[in-house]
């Protein structure tokens, strides 16, 4: 299995075909457009973002490492050679930031007999997580302080570290079968494998713009913090923004807010988040805006609080279950989807909030400032 477009499902045989396609080097893709300009593909704000007292640096480095495709550091064919195995499904994480290609080992068929190796970018590190005293780990064909491993409590999983950013890389995991009781073969030793296989990638780490991977993922080419500006205008609230991590931003309010502010919000009639009252907020809380990859929140069953919701025409759902938050989750689109073993995944805007009043105001206002395309 692989990457799908679309709602129909394909062939194995096909999807395996188009997965090697998009990742092997030759020959390469047809790239995206506009693929010619390797910074092109991040959000742009005409409005200055206002980050929390010492956010900025750090918003600075996730916004270099969102430019990256973790996709496209997944090599099928060089993933089942480090094995000894067949390639069988390569899918984004829920967090964009993340991929993961399996790889069934020679003569398993089952999903639980695969290995796992995945990459995520924008992992944060520090010496003491470092094997050895931080000593590189030495690949043939790479400067000595390409590669560090990670150390690890498990002899099933093997982690290794390209830094990219002060304090911030892209992590490369090997993990063994999950019903293994023993691995067939240490995890670092198909690390290793792997990398010495893909350096040309790994030394210079292709962007989403250079259009390896199908279909693109608009969602994971934005800024979750962009929108912040907007936020506070829609709340009448004064904010700044906390990055957490590529794909996550907490709106810390700076001042009280009194309650929502009774603006409009463009929700189906019918599938409004009901009559609750609105909601405010102290100096401290929050509002949580998050991008990911993830099953369709329109398929939700309505039961347990968890209530159907059409916000500026995008199907998804509101959960009003938890004690003091409430999380609206709305799919960009239902026309880029990727079928895996666990059901088909679309991207998501996801807001977690004081009150469903304020959530609904901020997914709205989210939705303007993003694009599908």
């Amino acid at each position: 299995m692989g990457w799908a477009v679309g709602w129909a499902a394909a062939p194995v045989t096909l999807l395996m075909v188009a997965l090697i396609a998009a990742c092997t080097p030759d020959p390469p893709a047809p790239p995206s457009p506009g693929a010619g300009d390797r910074t092109s593909k991040t959000t742009t704000t005409t409005v200055r973002v206002p980050y929390v007292e010492g956010a900025d640096a750090e918003a600075e480095t996730f916004r270099a490492l969102r430019l990256l495709d973790p996709c496209a550091l997944l090599v099928p064919d060089a993933g089942a050679r480090a094995v000894g195995g067949t390639a069988d499904q390569l899918v984004p994480g829920p967090d964009p930031a993340e991929c993961t290609l399996d790889v069934l080992p020679e003569g398993a068929q089952r999903s639980v007999d695969a290995w796992t190796v995945s990459v995520e970018v924008g992992v944060s590190f520090e010496d003491t997580d470092l094997e050895s005293g931080a000593t590189p780990l030495p690949i043939p064909g790479t400067p000595g302080d390409s590669f560090y491993r990670q150390k690890s409590f498990s002899g099933s999983d093997c982690t290794i570290v390209r830094p990219i950013e002060d304090r911030a890389g892209i992590e490369l995991e090997v993990q063994a079968p999950i019903l293994a009781e023993a691995p067939s073969q240490p995890p670092c030793d198909i690390a290793v494998r792997y990398l010495e296989n893909t350096t040309d990638r790994w030394l210079d780490p292709p962007v989403r713009a250079d259009g390896l991977t199908v279909p693109r993922l608009p969602l994971a080419e934005q800024d979750p913090c962009a929108a912040t500006p907007a936020i506070g205008q829609t709340l009448d609230a004064a904010v700044r923004a906390q990055p957490d991590n590529l794909y996550s931003c907490r709106v810390v309010f700076t001042e009280p807010v009194t309650g929502a502010t009774g603006r409009p919000t463009d929700t189906t009639p019918g599938d409004q988040p009901g009559t609750a009252p609105p909601g405010g907020a102290a100096v401290g809380e929050n509002v949580e805006v998050t991008f990911a990859f993830t099953g369709d929140p329109a398929s939700l069953e309505p039961t347990g609080g968890i209530e159907p919701v059409t916000i500026t025409g995008h199907a998804g759902s509101l959960d009003r279950s938890l004690t003091d938050k409430c999380v609206v989750q709305v799919a960009i689109n239902d026309t880029v989807r990727v079928e895996t073993s666990d059901g088909d995944s679309v991207q998501v805007i996801r807001v977690t909030a004081p009150s469903c009043e304020m959530a609904t105001q901020v997914a709205t206002t989210v939705l303007t400032t993003v694009t599908d395309r």
